[in-house]
């Protein structure tokens, strides 16, 4: 039976009892596009722990682009799956389901972030610029940081469905971690950790802030 969790992203995660017993016990195969250059991928997703069997790294081939980030923000007690938000190069934060406008500085959201949770930047500098702009394009789409109630709309399809239009391959699960791992650990980005209490992000992460 499916059951319902009230999740961060201000919507109800419906998660379908037979998806997580097969994730769970990682038998969920994940396969990189022949066009991408990249080798099939499997995924043991095993007691929260991610390992990776016969994976070769995986570049986008295309380095002329500036820049996607995601942001990973750590659980709360009012956030138990945490958050995510986005940026290209330039365009600032696209963070869906709070209060944030969209476009707004990306240093001063990281800022506010960190009075409250950890947060993990993934920055992934080897994109094309056609790429960088297909992602934009469907952040900017919307007119407001406002989800519907409609499954599967949350911070975290949003920030999926961005990522897989600049062709990352994802499984979208609705929840910010499972995205947030299977960036880290399937393509090959730049990681900056913010702990909470920091009073300044990492000067690289500057450049997502609008111009």
């Amino acid at each position: 039976m499916p059951t319902t969790v009230v999740g961060s992203c201000g919507i109800a995660y419906h998660l379908i009892g037979s998806f997580n017993f097969i994730w769970n016990l990682g038998l969920y195969q994940f396969g990189i596009p022949p066009h991408s250059g990249g080798t099939r991928q499997q995924i043991n997703l095993l007691n929260n722990s991610l390992s990776m069997r016969e994976l070769s790294d995986y570049e986008l081939s295309n380095v002329t682009g500036q820049g996607i980030a995601f942001v990973m923000n750590g659980w709360t007690k009012t956030s138990p799956f945490g958050h995510s938000a986005t940026s290209t190069t330039g365009a600032g934060v696209y963070s869906f389901g709070n209060s944030t406008p969209l476009g707004s500085s990306f240093s001063d959201y990281l800022l506010n972030q960190a009075q409250k949770r950890d947060t993990t930047v993934l920055v992934f500098n080897n994109t094309s610029k056609a790429q960088d702009q297909a992602a934009l394009s469907y952040w900017s789409s919307f007119p407001t940081s406002i989800l519907t109630s409609t499954w599967p709309d949350s911070c975290a399809h949003r920030s999926a469905e961005g990522f897989k239009q600049a062709g990352f391959t994802l499984l979208d699960t609705g929840l910010p971690n499972d995205i947030y791992l299977q960036l880290k650990y399937f393509y090959t980005p730049k990681v900056y950790s913010i702990p909470q209490g920091s009073k300044t992000p990492p000067q690289e992460l500057y450049e997502f802030n609008p111009r």
